[in-house]
């Protein structure tokens, strides 16, 4: 755009494109709380499935016939540990989004993808992050492949715990109701 100066076109001008936004050169992105993230937030997910794993397995022997042992089965200190446990993981893995977050601040890549996006979940949040930083840095990727890597691991071990136990837990059900 050229300007008017009010009887003539001037020799100023003005580019409406921001220039593209970057750290410096150099920027290493890769920050020891991303790989916290990256590697102990799934990590910390199997360990809960498997202590999961444990709890529902103890479950199988249950006698469904009675209610009240059923309820008494299933509410147990064991149970309610395992809530606290996924909040506690949910909260810590927010805390690290966080830190991350002011360490690339203090690295200063601007406008990294902001923190808040982990309370939706930390998958949020490294993708984000990873394709920002990307995108700032010009590198970054490797902790989002080994997030993914782990991520695909701890779904395919839940699904395949989680397949067994209900078959246990089914095959009780059956022994207390047998078909007459």
């Amino acid at each position: 755009q050229r300007y008017w100066d009010g009887t003539a076109w001037t020799e100023h001008t003005y580019d409406p494109t921001p220039p593209p936004l970057r750290a410096p050169e150099g920027t290493n992105p890769n920050t020891v709380w991303m790989w916290l993230l990256s590697i102990g937030g799934p990590l910390a997910t199997i360990a809960i499935v498997a202590f999961e794993f444990f709890w529902i397995g103890s479950l199988s022997t249950t006698d469904f016939s009675d209610p009240a042992a059923t309820y008494s089965a299933i509410y147990t200190p064991t149970y309610y540990l395992l809530i606290a446990c996924g909040w506690i993981l949910y909260a810590a893995l927010v805390v690290v989004g966080w830190l991350d977050y002011r360490r690339l601040r203090a690295l200063s890549v601007p406008k990294p993808f902001h923190w808040a996006w982990s309370f939706l979940s930390s998958v949020v949040y490294v993708i984000g992050r990873s394709v920002v930083v990307k995108r700032r840095t010009g590198t970054g990727l490797a902790p989002l492949w080994v997030f993914v890597a782990l991520e695909v691991t701890t779904f395919i071990v839940a699904i395949v715990v989680g397949i067994l136990l209900v078959a246990a837990i089914i095959q009780n059900v059956a022994n207390a109701y047998p078909v007459p």
